[in-house]
């Protein structure tokens, strides 16, 4: 995977604080139930985040989310819409 510096940092609020990002990755090839989706992934270094997608990722996506049944709707490149029922995560024993 290739990871570029940016060109300007970026700053980052999370639960741990402020993060400082300056790498990415762009066009990464992302599988969702079978469906690739070509997403640019900035680096945050230290935290125990597997990807975050954001809300440009998700308009672009024409996605909506339901919290309540932990669903994700999102349109494929193609223009076929599909539906992603998430997990509960586990807590660390």
């Amino acid at each position: 995977m290739l990871m570029l510096e940016m060109k300007k940092a970026i700053s980052v609020k999370s639960p741990r604080g402020e993060i400082k990002a300056t790498h990415m990755c762009p066009k990464v090839s992302l599988g969702i139930k079978g469906v690739n989706f070509e997403v640019n992934l900035i680096v945050l270094e230290s935290l125990d985040i597997d990807v975050v997608l954001g809300r440009g990722w998700l308009t672009a996506c024409h996605g909506e989310i339901d919290s309540t049944q932990h669903l994700v709707s999102l349109t494929t490149p193609s223009g076929d819409k599909f539906v992603y029922e998430g997990t509960q995560p586990h807590p660390n024993n």
